[in-house]
């Protein structure tokens, strides 16, 4: 039903772009082209057309091509990964139907089934936590672009959101970049609206990824905002957008197993990424707490 929804709405964004719109688009581009022609020539005093000629001749096309396919392989990858994630949140159980009964465990695994257990509502929490996020996000957007400014086919710039705010960082960047040519191009936009379908956005997923996300992460994970950023940066260091994208659940699971572990190194790690600095009351409470 989900994807069956999402399939409508790209179909009814492609039916408003009707014969006069790319008729409209066509006249806009030439537009442009012939104002950047005489500015080129008025500011720089060079022929835009033999200087296009001359970079048509020397350009490398072929990396340039391979560039792209690397491109969007490694978007694929990671929509692939999205789709892991949310495979696992429908699918997966907290035990197994051929689990051991809790009668006949030893305290060992036990603890090993609870600590299980609390990984997998972790996880689960954070991909319901970011499927609304990113569900509002792209509400949001398409409010913006669509009913505000008038931006054609803003109902697909708006599921492109939902899915690229999965993706820290270069997700925002990639769904506010997408809109720019449709705004460019489209006669009925004025200067006004046009820095208002960038800037906007930019302003949305800035307050999300920056304020809104860290804090409720922080809050539902039990994670400190502040470690919540960082952990994006370090992990997305290391592992790239995958790690990114996996940098809040990797974090979460970690405090998991540190709660578990009754050492003071440990301790002192959980405290951290909870937000309980050494010295604070809050620190010593949890020092002193007696743990599994």
């Amino acid at each position: 039903g989900f994807f069956a929804g999402i399939v409508v709405l790209i179909a009814d964004a492609i039916q408003t772009f009707e014969d006069e719109d790319i008729e409209q688009f066509e006249e806009r581009m030439f537009e442009i082209a012939i104002e950047l022609k005489k500015w080129v020539k008025t500011v720089f005093n060079i022929e835009l057309k033999s200087m296009l000629q001359e970079f048509q001749a020397e350009f490398q096309w072929v990396p340039l091509t391979k560039t792209l396919v690397v491109s969007v392989l490694n978007g694929l990858e990671y929509l692939f990964i999205i789709f892991l994630f949310v495979m696992y949140m429908i699918f997966e159980t907290s035990d197994s139907p051929r689990a051991v009964p809790e009668h006949g465990m030893s305290l060992s695994q036990s603890r090993a089934r609870n600590l299980r257990r609390q990984i997998d509502e972790q996880i689960q929490r954070y991909i319901v936590i970011k499927t609304l996020i990113s569900l509002a996000v792209g509400i949001c957007v398409y409010i913006v672009l669509g009913p505000v400014l008038q931006v054609k086919i803003a109902h697909i710039f708006g599921v492109i959101t939902f899915f690229a705010n999965f993706i820290p960082n270069v997700g925002a960047m990639l769904a506010t970049i997408v809109p720019i040519p449709i705004v460019i191009l489209d006669p009925n936009q004025t200067t006004v609206s046009s820095i208002l379908a960038v800037g906007l956005p930019v302003i949305i997923h800035s307050l999300v990824g920056n304020i809104v996300e860290p804090k409720v992460f922080g809050d539902t994970m039990e994670l400190h905002p502040v470690v919540v950023l960082i952990s994006l940066s370090f992990w997305y260091t290391v592992w790239g957008v995958p790690g990114a994208i996996l940098s809040v659940p990797i974090t979460a699971v970690l405090r998991i197993i540190l709660s578990n572990i009754n050492h003071p190194y440990a301790t002192v790690v959980l405290c951290i990424l909870e937000g309980k600095l050494p010295g604070s009351s809050a620190f010593h409470v949890t020092s002193s707490g007696d743990r599994l």
